[in-house]
């Protein structure tokens, strides 16, 4: 099994959703990415975190033009952006920016893509819904995720256990997993008090909910 990074600064990656969450809004990505200003203390290391493809059934895509506004915005307040690609062409795409790394969802069909990014360069971070395939993948991290929405904490721990330690893509309705683990790298949904659409359940956490571990 690779060995987690050298990484000595908490990363929490915080996953902004698709077209769902802001609608592709500019108003509303001001808001979220003003939200998250108003409440980071500056002690945590933040990544903002999109989702980008082309087609998913009953998800809205986030656009280009959203994504491009939503990454300048983001750098106007000191924060780096980023997404999860889904596809040859979104990956792409994000190749036309400074990001530190690419997602790779816990997909099957898109741990394909992880050799080519690494060749070029580029950081990857993985989620697995099997920790046993961890040592057949290449990356710069993973995340322990259990894709259901929302995800029952029992089954984060029964799934992989002191794994967790390493890196989570947190699925649950609160901070328990991140107090009792302490992840390296941590990964959970935002969103705003009056977001809407599928990104926006129990699992996602508003900047309000977010003081808890900023």
């Amino acid at each position: 099994m690779n060995d987690a990074p050298k990484h000595y600064r908490k990363l929490i990656i915080l996953d902004f959703g698709s077209g769902e969450t802001c609608q592709n809004d500019k108003d509303t990505i001001d808001r979220m990415i003003e939200g998250l200003a108003e409440v980071d203390t500056g002690k945590k290391e933040i990544v903002i975190k999109w989702q980008l493809f082309r087609t998913i059934p009953h998800l809205k895509a986030l656009t280009y033009e959203a994504f491009d506004y939503a990454y300048m915005k983001a750098k106007g307040y000191g924060y780096q952006t980023t997404a999860s690609v889904f596809d040859a062409l979104t990956i792409g795409f994000l190749k036309n920016y400074h990001v530190p790394f690419f997602k790779i969802a816990a997909r099957d069909d898109l741990y394909k893509y992880i050799p080519t990014l690494i060749e070029k360069g580029h950081n990857v971070i993985v989620s697995v819904k099997d920790i046993t395939i961890v040592d057949t993948l290449d990356y710069y991290a993973y995340l322990c995720c259990v894709p259901e929405y929302p995800a029952r904490i029992e089954k984060y721990e029964s799934l992989f256990g002191g794994n967790l330690s390493v890196g989570i893509s947190d699925h649950t309705h609160n901070f328990y997993l991140y107090h009792k683990y302490e992840p390296l790298f941590y990964e959970t949904h935002f969103k705003l008090e009056d977001s809407i659409g599928a990104d926006s359940g129990v699992w996602s956490k508003t900047p309000e909910q977010l003081r808890e571990i900023l």
